[in-house]
C-alpha cells in the first residue's frame, strides 16, 4: 500500500501544485509539507488530513487508509470494519492512548465518511 507521504507527493505533483501552496492551503509550511512527503510525520492532525483531501481532490477514506486508520480489506470480508464498542474504547484499541480531543476530532471524520457511504 501507498504511503501517506507518497500518495500526497503524487497527487500533488500530478495537479502541478508546489508545496509551499499546499502548505499555505493547509496552514502549514512548506516544511511541514517536506516532511508529510517523505513520511516523517506519518499521523497529519485530522484538520490537516480534511484540508489535504479538500486542497488535492484525495477522498478522506483513502488518506485514512494509507495511515493505518481503515482497514484495506474489502467490506463482507471481515468481521466488521470498527468494533461494536463505545466510540473511545474502538479508537483506543485501534490507535493506542490518545488525548480525548483526539478521539472527538477522528471520530468526526469517521462519521462524515459514513454518512458520504450511507448517502
Amino acid at each position: 500500500m501507498e504511503s501517506l507521504g507518497a500518495l500526497i507527493r503524487r497527487r500533488r505533483e500530478q495537479r502541478g501544485i508546489k508545496p509551499r501552496q499546499l502548505g499555505d492551503a493547509i496552514g502549514r509550511t512548506q516544511q511541514y509539507v517536506s516532511q508529510l512527503e517523505t513520511d516523517r510525520i506519518s499521523t497529519p492532525p485530522p484538520d490537516v488530513v480534511a484540508g489535504i483531501a479538500t486542497f488535492l481532490s484525495i477522498p478522506e477514506d483513502a488518506l485514512l487508509r494509507s495511515m493505518g486508520y481503515l482497514s484495506t480489506v474489502p467490506p463482507g470480508e471481515e468481521d466488521a470494519p470498527f468494533p461494536k464498542k463505545d466510540p473511545r474504547s474502538a479508537v483506543v484499541e485501534l490507535l493506542g492512548e490518545i488525548q480525548d480531543d483526539d478521539v472527538a476530532a477522528i471520530w468526526t471524520v469517521v462519521d462524515r465518511l459514513a454518512r458520504r457511504s450511507r448517502g
